[in-house]
């Protein structure tokens, strides 16, 4: 799997006469690859005495003389201990030469003089993961997302980390945001491939490798062998009549949670970091969707401004035909009996069948709806049956945290 390197940073005031170029260095990490970032060029006001050294660091590290850039950019620095970039951009060439505790000094520094710097934060992420520090990685990882929650490379690096550490399912969980912010990075396809095969998904496994030959043709030579192995033993399990594939689906990841509280005023909700929001409000009613990386968990909230107050039979009619319409067109669909919860609200469950890729797979679901002040909200959660009794604390921890606030 190829890897994005580092490029160093130049100063925007500075015009230097030649144009950097990016390269492409390949590295095996276990079945898994570090995706080393292409950074943009940032701006910086420097001390034009140190520009001819900068400019020289900037070069060294392109034709590859590193411990000649880190000598050039120390120059910098004993010049204008305030050059964070040159701090930055010592960080890169030490980690080429293997130095990752003095990376890890230099993007700490970079970082004590401009905490907001994303890439100072990814990089020392990546320098730890480097030097196995895979706990680290993450909490770097973690604090870039933080500044970016867009930052999709970061979602893949901490997916290395995860899958390092063997916690496939948050690892394939990331691979899956990187997916959905960069749809066409194959490798973030090959990463989840790798997860699902350690988790006993052939099927997903299969479909995530093949979907990245689609996207980066080169990496047939590297997947086409785990591929042809992923195909035969589908092929032998669905023609043997003793053996099934397996009908599990991948793990739910509940990411750590933060605080939603929607524009309207309306709701709030704790929701795992990691869940993807679909917002299809409009100035009537409120419709929130909320998945996991997987989409294998789905969080619906209705919330909207009646015209008249509701008995609690009429709100008991209401959440069953809320849950009707959008569920009974599945088959072995079915709902129980309306329940009256110690809050005041109104419970109902229910359950129905799922065709997935040509399989079935059991869905259960929980639905409630309450009034208060004005605003009536609904909320209903679907997860497959076989982890809704493993997944079911995280479950109702979001679900309890649901709060109608009232109409403005």
């Amino acid at each position: 799997m190829n890897s994005r390197e580092e490029t160093p940073v130049m100063h925007s005031n500075w015009k230097p006469s030649y144009l950097l170029k990016s390269r492409l260095a390949a590295f095996g990490i276990g079945t898994v690859i570090l995706c080393l970032m292409l950074f943009p060029l940032t701006t910086y006001a420097q001390k034009s005495e140190a520009k001819p050294y900068f400019d020289r660091g900037l070069q060294q590290y392109e034709s590859g003389d590193y411990e000649g850039a880190i000598r050039s950019f120390t120059q910098v620095l004993n010049l204008d201990p305030d050059a964070y970039l040159a701090y930055y951009n010592r960080a890169l060439a030490k980690n080429k030469l293997g130095s990752y505790d003095g990376a890890i000094a230099d993007y700490t520094s970079t970082m004590l003089i401009n905490s907001q710097y994303v890439n100072a934060v990814y990089g020392r992420a990546l320098a730890k993961f480097n030097k196995g520090d895979y706990d680290g990685a993450i909490a770097d990882s973690n604090d870039a997302l933080h500044l970016d929650p867009k930052y999709a490379d970061a979602y893949y690096n901490r997916g290395n980390a995860y899958y390092h550490k063997e916690d496939f399912a948050k690892a394939a969980a990331d691979y899956a945001e990187t997916i959905r912010l960069r749809p066409s990075y194959a490798i973030g396809y090959w990463g989840r491939g790798s997860a699902r095969s350690k988790m006993d998904d052939p099927r997903g496994a299969l479909s995530d490798y093949e979907r990245a030959v689609e996207l980066d043709p080169q990496l047939e030579s590297t997947l086409g062998p785990s591929i042809r192995d992923l195909r035969s033993q589908l092929s032998s399990s669905s023609a043997s009549p003793s053996s099934s594939s397996s009908s599990r689906t991948l793990e739910i990841v509940f990411g750590a949670s933060r605080l939603y509280e929607h524009k309207s005023g309306w709701f709030s909700l704790s929701i795992p970091e990691n869940w993807k929001v679909e917002d299809k409000s409009s100035e009537s009613e409120v419709i929130v969707s909320l998945y996991d990386p997987t989409q294998n968990a789905v969080v619906v909230v209705r919330v909207y401004s009646p015209t008249k107050g509701h008995t609690q039979a009429e709100l008991g009619d209401i959440l069953r035909t809320f849950v009707n319409e959008r569920m009974s067109s599945f088959d072995g669909y079915s709902a129980g009996d309306l329940r009256t919860q110690k809050d005041g609200s109104i419970g109902l469950a229910f359950k129905y069948n799922q065709p997935i890729e040509g399989k079935t797979y059991p869905m259960f679901g929980d639905a409630f709806i309450e009034q208060h002040n004005g605003l009536v909200g609904i909320l209903a959660l679907v997860m497959p049956k076989d982890q809704y009794d493993s997944k079911q604390k995280e479950a109702y921890e979001l679900l309890n945290s649901f709060r109608v606030i009232g109409a403005k």
